[in-house]
């Protein structure tokens, strides 16, 4: 081949080259567009680590259900608490009746007798008296004796007949009005339950301390959670501020290329592969930045802010050096962690139902006050006006056989009695296990932090020495790259390391119950 062929297929080559980079450009340009972040600095909300976990408690609907639940049970605590007090009751009535009572089917006649008949020492008719003939009567009154036999008269009845009769009229004695009324407000207060007043309070107590924790529990949840995605979110951050200075030094290597193969110093496939190590940093850019928004939702949703509200994490991530041993950390759990206190309210829970089915086997003593209101008045006549009255009482309910369906009552609250002290034994079995293994976990991630630590100060003083050899021309653009690789792998490893250590602390914190004291 010529010279002339030879430059005349090169600058070819390279026209065609130059076409294809405008292309490629063109494209990467349309494609990896990702808003520069000073420029949405003004209109994001800027927050804090404590700014979330404020506006979480406040906004959480999660933790809002639990809240309601709480107060439904204190007030149910309040309401058995009244069951101690007397209660007052107002109750009326009205009836219309069809018909009028009648107490006689007939007419009736009661027959007078003489006073002289009866016993002055018992107050009663003495018949030895009315039926003598020789005991004095007044005239007209007593019974009729035979004027020979002087035997007393009697009749078809065998009633002795009398000289008198009170008429008894069988249309006098109806009674009562179409209109009833009635009116009555009485009193009643318990004197003896065998205790189920006082244990039914205790268990109202014991629901509403168990719905307290529950609201500790979801609590805890909650504000892991928000931590989780507010660092993972934050890593995500460091992340793609990494993927941009990777792609600045890349787009720098790519102008020191273009200028070293325009001066005919490297070949165009040197170019190329830098070129394409920029193509695959800027993707990277990019999923570190859907990565980073998907993540800013979720957290978003957490704290009731609406997803697509822009958000800024100025907090930086802080490693807690405290130490603490395996037994002080599985105590702080023991006294914290909300499961077990509403584990162990459980059990107390359990013993009250004992005790409350136990109380079924004792009488029931109350007293009763009433004062009442009644039309037609039985007081004067069934007239048709008010009459009142008032009563005092004590009713006693003593249960004596229900084919024991007491006892298995009590026989089941005993068995969920146990049911809920096993579970308390797992729950703290569990507990101590978990909290091993985060203590171990912390331990692994700890060492992980100060190998990548090591790494990235290796690796950046790799980066520069490579960086200061390829300016001076001792290594090649594909060596230049492996440090810059290793630099962005070893500097991602460590945000990583950072970012696990520190969640690993948190769970801890969640796992001693004391995430939701800080």
């Amino acid at each position: 081949m010529t010279k002339m062929s030879y430059k005349r297929l090169k600058y070819m080559l390279k026209s065609i080259f130059m076409i294809k980079k405008g292309l490629l450009c063109l494209f990467i340009s349309g494609l990896f567009v990702i808003p520069a972040s000073g420029s949405e600095e003004t209109s994001a909300k800027l927050l804090s680590l404590d700014d979330v976990r404020s506006m979480a408690k406040e906004n959480n609907r999660k933790l809002e259900i639990a809240h309601h639940h709480r107060l439904a049970a204190s007030s149910m605590r309040d309401a058995s608490f009244t069951y101690f007090l007397p209660g007052f009751d107002l109750t009326g009535g009205y009836i219309r009746t069809n018909k009028q009572f009648q107490l006689f089917d007939d007419d009736m006649l009661l027959p007078v007798v003489p006073y002289t008949a009866i016993d002055p020492q018992t107050g009663q008719v003495d018949p030895g008296r009315l039926l003598d003939p020789n005991f004095p009567h007044p005239d007209n009154t007593g019974v009729v004796f035979h004027p020979i036999t002087s035997e007393p008269v009697f009749g078809p009845d065998g009633n002795p007949v009398f000289y008198s009769y009170s008429w008894l009229p069988e249309d006098e004695m109806k009674f009562g009005q179409k209109n009833n009324y009635m009116l009555n407000f009485g009193m009643t207060q318990t004197i003896y339950s065998g205790g189920k007043t006082r244990t039914q309070y205790k268990i109202a107590q014991q629901i509403e301390d168990i719905s307290k924790h529950n609201e500790e529990l979801e609590l805890s949840e909650l504000m892991y959670e928000v931590e989780k995605y507010y660092w993972k979110a934050y890593t995500l951050q460091e992340k793609y501020e990494l993927a941009q200075t990777y792609y600045n030094l890349l787009e720098k290597t790519v102008k020191d290329m273009e200028n070293l193969y325009r001066e005919d110093i490297i070949s165009q496939n040197k170019l190329l592969k830098v070129r394409i190590k920029l193509n695959e940093a800027a993707m990277d850019k990019r999923r570190a930045a859907n990565g980073l928004s998907l993540t800013k939702q979720m957290l978003c949703q957490l704290i009731g802010l609406p997803i697509n509200e822009e958000i800024e994490l100025y907090d930086d991530i802080w490693i807690s050096d405290e130490v603490l041993s395996l037994d002080e950390l599985f105590h702080s759990a023991l006294d914290n962690r909300p499961e077990l206190k509403i584990a162990s309210k459980s059990v107390e829970l359990g013993e009250s139902a004992v005790k409350l089915a136990e109380s079924r086997f004792l009488p029931d003593i109350a007293l009763s006050a009433n004062y009442y209101f009644a039309n037609p008045s039985p007081y004067h006549g069934f007239s048709d006006q008010f009459g009142s009255d008032w009563n005092v009482g004590v009713v006693m309910r003593v249960p004596i056989f229900h084919w024991n369906e007491r006892r298995h009552v009590l026989s089941s609250a005993k068995h969920e009695k146990k049911v809920q002290q096993l579970k308390l034994e797992d729950y703290r079995e569990l507990i101590q296990i978990e909290v091993n293994k985060i203590f171990y976990s912390i331990s692994e991630a700890r060492d992980k932090l100060n190998i990548a630590e090591l790494s990235l100060s290796q690796a950046k003083n790799n980066l520069d020495l490579a960086q200061n050899n390829f300016d001076v021309g001792k290594i090649t653009s594909t060596e230049l790259m492996e440090a810059q690789t290793l630099w962005r792998e070893a500097h991602s490893t460590h945000i990583e390391a950072k970012s696990e250590l520190k969640l690993k602390q948190t769970q801890m914190q969640k796992a001693i119950g004391e995430l939701i004291n800080d």
